[in-house]
């Protein structure tokens, strides 16, 4: 975390792509939890996994809702 930190990486997009991957799987747990799959903390950093889930789309209250039409 601080050798990220010391590279310029913001915290704020850390926790970003944490509290992303957290929703975006709670929302897919079905039967199964799949919250037991999700990377070790030190390898989720030392991967910078989280820059792959800041890319992803925000999740909003709208992008949960499944075949209604938002128009």
């Amino acid at each position: 975390y601080n050798t990220l930190l010391k590279e310029g990486v913001n915290p704020e997009d850390i926790l970003k792509g944490l509290d992303r991957e957290i929703e975006t799987r709670k929302r897919n747990s079905n039967k199964e939890n799949s919250m037991k799959f999700m990377q070790a903390s030190s390898t989720w950093l030392n991967n910078r996994t989280f820059e792959a889930w800041l890319d992803k789309e925000e999740i909003t209250p709208d992008s949960l809702l499944y075949g209604k039409d938002l128009n």
